[in-house]
């Protein structure tokens, strides 16, 4: 109650107070006419070239730190300047202007070496720059919210890179209620840059800014909302590895904010509102994870970044893959109402986009489920075409990977048995070229293991329904189909054996490893006591080869 008392007094004597009707206060603050004269010159000047150099371009790669070290140097320097020397004397306290001087000179050099990641020194000024800010009046204190507010969001990243997630987030809420504090208030569009400014004096009179000087302060709504937004994120990111429904309840905070002001990085948001809709995805809200989808769409709809385009592309191909494969389970096993609650489930919308909400569809046949294979297949080879051009191997294999599951999902529903070997071919046809390309790649090893298994796996199947074909089938046609079972279960054990060979290589063995050799044997010895040559000598050498696959997996078991 307390805390809450607080906060409304705040807002309510920045709403009321004289001081930030003002655009100047020195000559309201003092009367010392030099000091006054100095901080809307040399002090003003001095802020506007290191903020220039800190916004610069590093000269090369090499030196990426030259600018920011230079403007450092400029305003340490600057902090020996006779009229900001603060008096060591309680007796006679220092002026409030030089007060506040004083605390942005010592934000901006916080600022300057959180940009380089020295998060000590970075700290140490953002501290000093506090209690000098606290030393200050009440109304000149708030009308420097906007540095307060920022800088409350930098201690926070720096616990944050310090891996204190939970100390990070006290500094992200408190950054956070000053901007619930005063978000009511009348503010302005200030530029604090002179030269920025004089290029921004055209446009509508609602979208042009107003100059400022740093001393003056003064509420700037773009620079409140800005932080606000960040603020959202900032604890979002927090909150990944604490709780993650509150980390995506910010997350989807701040992009709904972001878009109501209309202040955002257009690629930044469609990154964000990505990764919100993979989470509702997993989560299975799936009226939730496709909006987000549509409103990256909407919000992309100007933007010519192709490789972000063909990520979004990728998310649909995995949104709609997803629906066909819970759809299926769903038709299987019953429980719709309970898909309904979680698929409909609604936690932000963007009414300035006007995005309707999705209907979502059960899969209650084989044509419906055919449709959602059409629709995330699409998207993966639109996808796909723009990856194989920039030859991105991890893309490209994880969309060939999605495109292969496609086909082994809508096969659990599938009657035709020769429709079905087609899928299983057409599986096969997708992952067998995939794994002879990353064999030979570096960081592709867990790929190779997951891709041989699945050929195995792919391969034992077609042997298998190939065998019960052979059981109905007689003379030319039954031989034909034996050949082709036999060379199935060779090529099943030929991955098997390869797949044992890898796992035997990895240098931390366990019981998971083993685990996964074990199943290995003992689809080897499956295949090899299922072929049927003319030759009686090959079947022999077959069954004679299963049985020591069965008892090694039989040993491994007593052992």
């Amino acid at each position: 109650m307390k805390r809450r008392r607080t906060i409304r007094v705040l807002k309510l004597s920045l709403i009321q107070m004289s001081l930030v009707k003002k655009r100047t206060i020195c000559g309201t603050i003092t009367q010392n006419y030099e000091l006054n004269i100095f901080l809307y010159t040399t002090f003003q000047e001095i802020l506007e070239q290191s903020e220039a150099l800190l916004s610069k371009p590093p000269p090369n790669k090499y030196k990426p730190f030259e600018y920011k070290h230079a403007a450092r140097e400029k305003l340490k320097q600057f902090l020996k300047n006779p009229y900001l020397l603060l008096s060591p004397d309680a007796k006679t306290p220092s002026n409030a202007l030089q007060l506040c001087a004083n605390a942005l000179l010592r934000y901006q050099l916080g600022v300057n070496y959180s940009e380089t990641g020295e998060w000590k020194q970075a700290e140490e000024e953002f501290n000093a720059a506090l209690q000098l800010f606290n030393q200050l009046p009440q109304d000149i204190k708030l009308r420097h919210i906007n540095t307060l507010q920022d800088m409350f969001n930098r201690f926070g990243v720096i616990w944050c890179n310090r891996g204190e997630s939970k100390r990070a987030i006290v500094y992200f809420a408190k950054a956070k209620e000053m901007y619930n504090a005063v978000k009511d208030a009348q503010g302005l569009r200030i530029v604090n840059q002179f030269t920025e400014f004089i290029k921004k004096t055209t446009g509508a009179p609602e979208q042009r800014e107003c100059f400022g000087f740093f001393i003056d302060g003064g509420l700037n709504r773009t620079r409140l909302d800005t932080s606000y937004s960040k603020s959202l994120l900032y604890l979002a990111q927090a909150y990944t590895k604490l709780n993650k429904a509150t980390s995506v309840a910010y997350c989807a905070r701040s992009l709904r904010h972001q878009i109501d002001c209309g202040k955002f990085s257009v690629e930044d948001w469609a990154v964000n509102c990505v990764s919100l809709s993979s989470y509702f995805l997993e989560n299975h809200n799936f009226a939730q994870a496709e909006y987000c989808l549509w409103a990256t769409v909407a919000v992309l709809a100007k933007n010519k970044n192709e490789r972000l385009g063909a990520e979004v592309g990728m998310q649909m191909g995995k949104y709609y893959g997803k629906r066909l494969e819970y759809g299926i389970e769903q038709l299987k096993g019953g429980e719709i109402e309970v898909f309904r609650k979680e698929a409909t489930k609604k936690f932000v919308e963007f009414p300035s986009l006007n995005i309707p909400w999705p209907v979502i569809e059960e899969i209650k046949n084989l044509e419906k489920a055919k449709e959602f294979f059409r629709l995330a297949n699409t998207q993966y080879k639109k996808a796909l075409r723009f990856f194989a051009q920039e030859s991105n191997l991890e893309q490209q294999i994880e969309l060939h990977r999605g495109i292969a599951e496609l086909y082994k999902t809508l096969a659990s529903l599938e009657p035709d048995p020769s429709r079905l070997i087609a899928m299983l071919e057409r599986r096969r046809e997708i992952l067998e070229p995939l794994s002879s390309r990353i064999q030979s790649a570096e960081n592709c090893s867990a790929q190779v293991q997951e891709i041989w298994y699945e050929l195995s796996a792919v391969y034992a199947e077609m042997h298998g329904r190939l065998l019960v074909d052979c059981g109905v089938l007689k003379g030319g046609a039954r031989s034909e189909a034996m050949d082709d079972a036999n060379r199935y279960a060779l090529k099943s054990a030929e991955y098997s054996k390869k797949l044992i060979s890898l796992l035997k290589g990895l240098k931390e063995q366990n019981e998971e490893i083993m685990s996964a050799m074990l199943s290995q044997y003992m689809n080897i010895a499956k295949v090899y006591s299922e072929v049927e040559f003319e030759d009686a000598g090959e079947c022999i050498k077959y069954y004679k080869e299963s049985l020591l696959y069965y008892e090694t997996v039989s040993y491994t078991h007593l052992t």
